[in-house]
């Protein structure tokens, strides 16, 4: 379940920090919420600052159940069953409408880096 899901995580952030930042950090999921999009849906863009990581797993993702857009970018996903999606947490981003019938459900998530004593 989401155990499993957040260890992912942790790797994967934990090995892109250490790349993109050019040092090791120790990531902390401080955030972690499953969505249900139905027909008519969407999310408006926002961003979740202050985190250094922020991403979604999708379970399900019917076609045309609402791509994924990052306006700053200018670039859209479309996401498929069974795929991560990370990005920096500043970055502005939303979900278009579902178009159709049926639900797409995912898990979305925020890392940042653990400051906390040992």
């Amino acid at each position: 379940g989401f155990d499993k899901l957040k260890s992912l995580v942790l790797d994967i952030t934990g090995y892109l920090s250490e790349m993109y930042y050019n040092r090791k950090i120790n990531p902390r999921v401080c955030d972690m919420w499953g969505m249900i999009y139905k027909k008519g849906d969407y999310a408006i863009v926002h961003d979740h600052w202050p985190a250094l990581w922020s991403g979604v797993y999708y379970i399900t993702s019917p076609e045309k159940s609402g791509d994924l857009f990052f306006p700053q970018l200018k670039q859209t996903l479309s996401p498929q069953a069974n795929q991560m999606v990370l990005f920096n947490g500043s970055t502005r981003h939303g979900v278009k409408e579902n178009l159709t019938d049926k639900e797409r459900v995912a898990v979305s998530f925020n890392v940042r880096e653990d400051t906390r004593a040992k």
